[in-house]
């Protein structure tokens, strides 16, 4: 048998004669043979005599199968060997011959001469997985036991060797009358497969309803029960959480979600309404007040959608265009309803290529190109005004990336046989990565920062973590939660790192306190939650202090209304804060003091894009422009006292994404403009000082982003060839002579965590403190004195100047004046210092503390300072790179001399980005790392490679990509854009969020603007999601699910392919100029997981959140094996077959069914089908056995908690319809309504629903209108 695929209109070229890889003029074709036996009498026969023609038996199976993909060359062979009663004893896949071969070897028990249920043929005992590929070899085996005709027990053992089964995991099962599997036990370390001894343990069960097909009750491994009650149609009308929240349901008689009340957020409801075009809104009305509309047409495509908008009685609206075979063609900037769209964004498909040729135009004229030719896919800037830059991947024949090019050259990558990459090699920079038998990596080793190995528990929890400074341990309870931590500094035998920490939870699974000791110092944090299960306080104890959050009052719709911060040491200092939301919206809107009523921020105005245009910080106006573009233009904050705190503008290039000027008026005066090369790194700029831009530039860069001549200091070596990126040394030129001239020289030394525990240099020393987490909690510094001799000559003595304590989360400081004795208080309102602007201070020598309010550009840096009046007590400047040029001091004379600036007391610390500046030493603390303004670069290198396939990110020691001006770096360790489109977009984030600088603690649920915000302006035009930071505005929550199934076993059929497979759809991201499918509907996920991580002020806001953390489980830390594994536990039956992709896996899931991938860069699954790309998934659920893969970017760290458990839940969803069999066949409506019940299930926890959970929705309402009007 033969299938093909060919792009053309010529029939004669459709049904050619000449069906073999020799037709060039093919894309695809695939030829099966089959193994033709002849049976007579259970014997396989030649001849037949006409007597026994009636009597034969004729067994016709699938022997070998060949696909070719002409587009990208690949060819795909696949051989089974049946053995007896025609089993598959072996199934082999190899790709182009023997680049990549994969097996599967069966060993069956069969017993024929059994009656009734004891008559079985084919009962898998035996399974190897073997993976050869790259050189490589992997294997697994998994043994099947059996009790009373059901699996008792399956054991995993990597390396497939039986004698290792002591090392393997092992599964138990335990079922109901019904079959159902009500109890897992899975068990590591001494077992075999019969007898078990005593290992390590996890515990699930399962109860089902009296008809065995609804689970009410779950309960995990700690033993927390979680119920639930549904009506006939199967639809969940109450679940019940171990904490005794409530979420209840109603539906009308068509199975649509009507209500949805949650006794901690209250009431949405839902309204459906088409109009005689049979186009169909539906929309939600949320608790808050909130209302959004999603607009559909008879296609079931969502071609508008409506939010309030801050402003009282307005609506915001943004549009879609399609062309005639569904494909996105434009999509609009955001515009008041009422109003028509002015700004598009478009995509041009050249069909003439295939795949086509994709050409978009973001509505600020932006345009970029992405072709996909054979295993590359190559993207180039087309603006004439532009870099014209070109980028490219190239995939092998494995799918797997094996080369990226950029401005930069070329990385190339290795992998092993179960596609892990091994290798990162640019230039002669390697990075290597080793894993364990079971894939998990227990090696990696960057130059820049040395060889790190892990260890594992049975259960892949981290045990151990050994670093080039030291190491970390874990244990584990039975119930697997960590309840014991110890960090130790080997080389130095604990002096820098040596501390033990344990953990202690309730009986809900909740983390109630944590304690322990760091060089001696005890530390202890306790945690104190309300009935359901929500925090109320936190109180840390920490040298001799304590801070103190408490007093979180929740309103009825789950939002805080009020908190109080406290910090006590020897005295008191508190505040208490009054959150104020929109009636009109649900939006937070304002803070207040809660005891004086005074208002310390409001939101007042903002545009139809949601950037602010007016707001209040304490009693100074702000007001912001914008161009047409969406880049912030002027800003201007002023009170009645003081008319121009501060005032800046702005030149943005939208097609560059660069700043051009910027321009400080006021006592400041200061003009700049700034320059880059064409990998947009900046070269030169003017001095604020002197306001002189150099003819020569300032900064020179090799190809690999290391600054080799810098005007400040001269040029710069790197002479190692083990560690290239690491500088060597320095000639310096005369400037450079100046600035190291006896005072800035300094050595450093670090910790266990690669954190700094003293910076010595010449006029001073810092000495750091740490506490139980990798946050600095105490700071002594030191300073090179002078004094007077009765001779009259000076000498020179190390004298204490002052001590600084802070909490763990950076949210209270204290600042210690050893010479004076007085003591300072920090209380930094919104969280840490870089998500607040409001502070509470109290001074030295001041008995009672007073607001402070911190006024930031988007860099987050702080520029001034005002009191509660209304007055500026300070304004700084600080040039591209950090270095504080500029300070002022109320109206008194400005101050630019650097000696002079960097002894004189500023009130806050803080500056650059939002991070502390020690002066004395010239460096800036970014939390992960130092940062020298001087040098410009970091001086230890990051421990993360934010982007492996951008050559620019392979220096560990750079700042931001060297492009100051458009990314920060909150931690020191990841970098965020904070430019291009969206500088505008996200300063109104930041107003919208009480001034919060950090997108990820940004409330966006609650943030209108998060709807339309100009989700293709923001790089999210139906591609890949780029840093939070692009998209702020994007998307909002969109609608929880609506239909969840009333039709039943009304549309089941067969079962093979049961779910369609959409054509492949190729859009070209705006901004991150990527490659991707239609819609990427899980990108919306992660938005939506993103966009809601909340700060600690927020906890307990959505369902999925808190469940994860009542259950160990950190809903915004990065996924991992550990955690996947907790989540899969969470949400899955016992014995439910679900894994993450690799070799193995993938290949057992898709045995009988269609062949997934993993593509080894983004860790997607995908499918391809006769070499063309059909889908790209997060997730698969085989609708033939109900196993679920799931994509190996889960555990790398790429994703959240909180995003992976969306995941599992919806393919849960998935398996639960199949085993009830709801929705199968390989049939449309059957399809779209198992899709729409998924995305309707994560959607319950999450409280959104992705944009694709819409297009399915639409699917089926179109289907039942026209059969209403049918």
């Amino acid at each position: 048998m033969k299938e093909w695929k060919i792009k053309t209109n010529e029939e004669s070229k459709i049904f050619t004669e000449d069906l073999s890889e020799n037709n060039l003029q093919l894309l695809s074709l695939s030829t099966i043979t089959y193994q033709k036996d002849k049976l007579l009498n259970g014997q396989t026969v030649a001849n037949i005599s006409d007597a026994d023609k009636a009597k034969i038996v004729t067994s016709l199976l699938p022997k070998t199968s060949r696909s070719k993909d002409f587009l990208t060359n690949v060819i795909t062979e696949n051989t089974i060997t049946y053995g007896q009663y025609y089993l598959p004893s072996i199934s082999k896949t190899s790709v182009n011959g023997n680049i990549g071969v994969s097996s599967q070897q069966f060993t069956y028990a069969n017993n024929p001469s059994g009656q009734g249920k004891d008559y079985y043929i084919g009962r898998v005992t035996v399974k190897v997985n073997e993976n050869n590929a790259y050189s490589d070899n992997h294997k697994t085996m998994e043994l099947y036991i059996y009790e009373n005709n059901l699996v008792k027990m399956i054991g995993i053992i990597p390396g497939a060797d039986i004698h290792n089964l002591n090392n393997g995991i092992t599964n138990e099962f335990m079922y109901d009358g019904f079959g159902n599997i009500i109890k897992k036990t899975i068990k590591i370390g001494n077992n075999n497969a019969i007898n078990v001894n005593d290992g390590p343990t996890q515990t699930e069960s399962l109860e089902f309803d009296s008809t065995g097909r609804f689970v009410i009750k779950k309960t995990d491994n700690l033993g927390l029960e979680t119920n639930f009650t549904y009506n006939d149609l199967g639809q969940i009308l109450t679940q019940t959480d171990p904490l005794g929240n409530i979420i209840t349901n109603t539906y009308d008689n068509w199975g649509k979600l009507l209500t949805s009340a949650n006794n901690l957020e209250g009431t949405t409801t839902y309204v459906y309404d088409k109009d005689t075009n049979y186009n169909v809104t539906i929309t939600q009305n949320e608790s808050d007040g909130n209302i959004t509309k999603v607009f559909t047409n008879k296609l079931g495509q969502e071609y508008r959608t409506s939010t309030k908008a801050f402003e009282q009685g307005k609506f915001v609206s943004k549009d879609i265009q399609y062309d005639i075979l569904g494909r996105k063609t434009k999509e609009s900037e955001p515009y008041f309803e009422g109003q028509s769209a002015n700004q598009w964004n478009t995509i041009i498909y050249d069909d003439s290529v295939f795949p086509a040729k994709v050409t978009t135009t973001a509505f600020n004229g932006k345009q970029t190109e992405t072709m996909v030719s054979g295993l590359a896919t190559t993207v180039k800037e087309l603006n004439i005004n532009g870099y014209q830059r070109t980028t490219s991947k190239t995939a092998d024949a494995l799918g797997n990336i094996i080369a990226t090019t950029d401005k930069g050259g070329t990385i190339h990558f290795s992998y092993n046989a179960i596609g892990k990459q091994i290798q990162a090699k640019y230039g002669e920079n390697i990075v290597t990565t080793k894993y364990d038998k079971w894939g998990r990596k227990s090696e990696f080793n960057d130059p820049s920062n040395g060889l790190y190995k892990y260890q594992y528990n049975g259960f892949g929890q981290p045990t151990k973590i050994i670093s080039p400074k030291g190491t970390k341990e874990y244990i584990y309870n039975k119930s697997g939660q960590l309840i014991s931590q110890k960090e130790l500094s080997i080389a130095d035998a604990g002096q820098a790192t040596n501390k033990t920490i344990s953990f202690v939870y309730n009986s809900k699974g909740l983390l109630i306190k944590k304690s322990g000791i760091a060089q001696g110092q005890e530390f202890s944090s306790d945690f104190t939650y309300d009935p359901q299960g929500r925090l109320i306080s936190t109180s840390e104890n920490s040298y001799g202090r304590k801070y103190t959050q408490k007093g979180i009052i929740y309103d009825d719709k789950g939002r805080i209304i009020s908190f109080e911060k406290e910090l006590q040491g020897g005295v008191i200092t508190k505040a208490t804060i009054e959150n104020v939301y929109s009636a009109w919206n649900g939006e937070l809107y304002q803070i207040k003091d809660k005891n004086s009523g005074k208002v310390l921020w409001e939101l007042k105005e903002t545009n139809v894009k949601g950037q602010a245009l007016k707001t209040k910080l304490g009693e100074v106006e702000i007001k912001n422009s914008y161009d047409v573009n969406g880049f912030l233009t002027n800003t201007n904050h002023s009170s009645a006292i003081k008319p121009s705190i501060l005032q800046l503008s702005y030149s943005f290039d939208a097609i560059k994404n660069e700043l051009r000027t910027r321009t400080t008026s006021g006592d400041f005066n200061i003009t700049e403009s700034f320059d880059y090369d064409d990998n947009n790194r900046l070269t030169n700029w003017t001095s604020p000082i002197t306001g002189i831009k150099p003819s020569s530039d300032r900064n020179v860069y090799d190809s690999k982003g290391r600054i080799t001549q810098n005007d400040q200091i001269g040029n710069i070596k790197f002479e190692n060839s083990d560690r290239i990126y690491q500088p060597t040394g320095m000639t310096l030129n005369t400037t450079g002579m100046q600035n190291y001239n006896g005072d800035l020289i300094q050595t450093v030394t670090y910790n266990e965590n690669n954190d700094p525990v003293q910076i010595n240099g010449e006029k001073a020393r810092i000495n750091f403190g740490y506490g139980l987490e990798s946050m600095r909690q105490k700071v002594n510094i030191i300073e090179l004195k002078k004094s007077p001799m009765p001779s009259g000559k000076p000498q020179f003595t190390w004298q204490d100047t002052f001590t600084k304590f802070y909490s763990e989360d950076g949210s209270f400081e204290i600042v210690i004046d050893l010479i004076n004795q007085k003591e300072k208080h920090i209380l930094y309102i919104e969280g840490s210092p870089y998500e607040s602007n409001i502070v509470y201070l109290k001074d030295f020598g001041q008995t009672e503390g007073s607001y402070k309010f911190l006024h930031k550009d988007y860099l987050g840096s702080i520029l001034a300072i005002s009191d509660e009046s209304g007055n500026r007590l300070e304004q700084r400047h600080f040039d591209a790179w950090g270095n504080l040029t500029h300070l002022q001091y109320g109206n008194t004379p400005v101050i630019t001399d650097k000696n002079v600036i960097d002894n004189t007391l500023i009130l806050v610390d803080r500056g650059y980005t939002g991070h502390e500046y020690f002066a004395k030493v010239g460096i800036i603390h970014m939390n992960g790392r130092l940062y020298d303004p001087l040098l410009r670069r970091f001086l230890n290198a990051d421990e993360n490679i934010q982007d492996p396939t951008n050559t620019q990110n392979y220096n560990k020691y750079g700042y931001v990509m060297n492009n100051p001006l458009m990314y920060n770096d909150p931690d020191g360790e990841f970098w965020m854009w904070l430019a291009g489109a969206l500088v505008g977009g996200y300063l109104n984030g930041v107003a919208a969020n009480n001034g919060n600088w950090n997108p990820t603690k940004w409330n966006w649920q609650k943030s209108w603007s998060a709807v339309v915000g100009g989700a293709i302006g923001g790089a999210a035009i139906g591609g890949s999601i780029g840093n939070i930071s692009n998209n702020a505005g994007a998307i909002k929550n969109y609608l929880p699910g609506i239909v969840s199934g009333g039709l039943n076993s009304a549309f089941s059929g067969g079962n093979f392919l049961g779910g369609a497979i959409g054509g492949l759809f190729y859009s070209a991201d705006v901004f991150d100029n990527k490659l991707a499918t239609n819609m990427n509907d899980k990108q919306y996920t992660k938005l939506n997981q993103l966009f809601n991580s909340e700060s600690p002020t927020i906890l307990g806001k959505n369902i999925l959140a808190g469940f994860l953390e009542k259950n160990g489980i950190m809903p915004y830390d990065p996924a991992t094996a550990k955690s996947l594994n907790k989540i899969i536990s969470l949400f899955s039956l016992p014995g439910q077959w679900i894994k993450v992709g690799d070799r193995s896996t993938i290949a057992d899931f898709s045995t009988g069914y269609l062949n997934y991938s993993i593509n080894s860069t983004t860790q997607y699954l995908e499918l391809f089908i006769n070499g063309t790309l059909q889908s790209t998934s997060w997730g698969v659920t085989n609708p033939i056995n109900g196993k679920i893969i799931l994509a190996q970017r889960l555990i790398d760290g790429l994703e959240n908690n909180f995003f992976a458990a969306s995941v599992v839940i919806h393919e849960q969803d998935h398996f639960s319809n199949f085993k009830a069999g709801i929705y199968q066949g390989n049939n449309f409506i059957s399809n779209e309504l198992n899709e729409l019940s998924a995305y309707r299930a994560a959607a319950k926890w999450t409280g959104s629903m992705e944009k694709q959970g819409f297009i399915h929705l639409k699917n089926v309402i179109e289907y039942f209108l026209k059969l209403y009007n049918h």
